[in-house]
C-alpha cells in the first residue's frame, strides 16, 4: 500500500498524472492523438462522477413525495457512492457504475412503450455513460494497466 502511495509521489514530481501517465507541463497541441484521448476520458470521468453528485443531491429535492423514503435513500447513497468512487478511479466504482447503467438502460427499455418518451432519454444516457465509463481506454485508468507514452 504504502510502494503505490510512494510511486505515485513519484510520478507527481516527474510531472507524470498518477492515474493516466501523461505529462502534466506538455502544451495540448504538443500532445500525440493517443494521449488527447487518454485526457478526454479523464475528464469524462470526472464529468459523470460530478452528474452522479448532481443526481444524488437532486433526487431528494425533486422525487420528495412521489417515492417512498427508503427508495430516497437508497438512490442518494447509490449515486453518491458512484460518484465519490468514479472520482477516486476506483475499479470498484467502475464496476458499480457499468452494472448500474446496464441496469437503468434495461428498465428505460423495458418500459419504454409505457412512457411518453422520457425513457428514451434515460436510454441515450445510459448508452453514453457506458460508453464513457466501459470502454478500454478507461478501464485501463480503473485498474492502473495503461501504458506511459515515452
Amino acid at each position: 500500500m504504502s510502494s503505490d502511495q510512494n510511486n505515485l509521489g513519484k510520478s507527481r514530481s516527474k510531472g507524470l498524472c498518477p492515474i493516466s501517465r501523461i505529462d502534466l507541463d506538455k502544451p495540448f497541441k504538443e500532445r500525440t492523438p493517443r494521449e488527447r484521448r487518454v485526457r478526454f476520458h479523464f475528464y469524462s470521468i470526472r464529468l459523470v462522477a460530478f452528474i452522479h453528485l448532481l443526481i444524488a443531491i437532486g433526487i431528494p429535492l425533486y422525487m420528495q413525495g412521489y417515492l417512498p423514503t427508503l427508495a430516497l435513500v437508497m438512490f442518494v447513497i447509490i449515486n453518491l457512492s458512484i460518484s465519490l468512487l468514479l472520482n477516486r478511479f476506483s475499479l470498484l466504482g467502475y464496476r458499480i457504475a457499468v452494472v448500474y447503467y446496464f441496469v437503468f438502460g434495461m428498465v428505460s427499455t423495458l418500459t419504454i412503450q409505457r412512457g411518453n418518451g422520457e425513457q428514451l432519454i434515460g436510454i441515450i444516457l445510459a448508452l453514453l455513460s457506458l460508453y464513457l465509463i466501459g470502454n478500454q481506454t478507461s478501464k485501463s485508468m480503473f485498474d492502473r494497466s495503461i501504458e506511459a507514452q515515452d
